[in-house]
């Protein structure tokens, strides 16, 4: 059974990481529906979202690395889950309006 949590937990770890450094490598870029080049708050977004989410996820990496199920990582949890369920309604501020 605590294998089974072990690997959840770091394949979400990975989730997060991916989105985080996704987020980062891009705000220089255009992708799928957004231009951050064209909106300068779009890209800072992109660069406090990014970080934040890549430090959660190294964090729930190294605590499954040591195999660690405390307090700690549980809270890294669900404050990772909480930020990836959000951003894409935050992002909705950035969406293009055809005007």
């Amino acid at each position: 059974m605590i294998n089974i949590i072990l690997f959840l937990e770091v394949l979400l770890g990975l989730i997060i990481s991916f989105t985080g450094g996704y987020l980062i490598l891009n705000r220089k870029r255009h992708f799928l529906i957004f231009y951050p080049l064209k909106q300068p708050g779009l890209s800072t977004f992109m660069l406090v979202w990014g970080t934040i989410l890549l430090v959660i996820g190294i964090l729930i990496l190294l605590l499954c690395f040591f195999k660690n199920l405390s307090t700690l990582c549980i809270l890294l949890l669900t404050i990772g889950t909480i930020c990836e369920s959000v951003l894409p309604f935050a992002m909705l501020i950035y969406f293009p309006l055809n005007k």
